[in-house]
């Protein structure tokens, strides 16, 4: 749950919401930019390393986290002009061969692959520019997924300090996202592998 200081301040940002089913999840926009926030947990989203709980109820609540960040994404505004979509968990690095998660395949599965699929499909379908920016690994990174996908693995880990400068720029026809580093004013080069 956000604190209560935090809410006086997001209620200032133009239609600030949170999903009332999982409070974790929030959308608000700034410069016609829709921001969406999903509740991804790290460790394929709480399906792997399940140690001393209830193996029934972590993939019962996995399940619910799915079920509740999938709505959410479904009903971004379509009048934004960009969307801006975090959450904690990589969800890129960790992949596998293994199939998706579901309520019939809770073990043996990619408890990540339903996000990227549906991220990659919500990008196709907006044909607008999305940025995924997320944490959990190492590398100031950025890497383009598709023609209006883009993922951002921020910094911030101990090894690396800097502060990614995200733009949304119009070249000619085409709107992008121009990601600096804060410190040396320089594009992100780094592509994440």
């Amino acid at each position: 749950m956000f604190d209560d200081k935090y809410l006086e301040k997001a209620n200032t940002l133009v239609d600030f919401q949170q999903q009332p089913s999982m409070h974790e999840n929030a959308r608000w926009r700034l410069a016609d930019v829709e921001f969406i926030t999903l509740h991804i947990a790290g460790t394929h989203n709480g399906r792997r390393e399940v140690l001393k709980s209830d193996k029934q109820l972590a993939y019962q609540q996995a399940d619910t986290r799915d079920a509740n960040n999938l709505n959410w994404l479904a009903q971004a505004n379509p009048t934004a002009k960009g969307y801006v979509i975090a959450f904690q968990a990589d969800i890129y690095t960790h992949r596998t061969a293994q199939p998706a998660c579901s309520k019939t395949q809770p073990e043996q599965c990619d408890g990540f692959k339903v996000y990227r699929d549906a991220l990659a499909e919500f990008a196709n379908t907006v044909k607008k520019p999305v940025l995924v920016i997320h944490g959990d690994t190492g590398p100031y990174c950025q890497q383009p997924l598709s023609e209006n996908l883009t993922r951002l693995n921020v910094p911030g880990d101990f090894m690396f300090s800097d502060i990614a400068k995200v733009s949304l720029v119009q070249q000619d026809t085409d709107v992008t996202w121009q990601i600096n580093s804060l410190k040396s004013g320089k594009p992100l080069k780094r592509i994440c592998r």
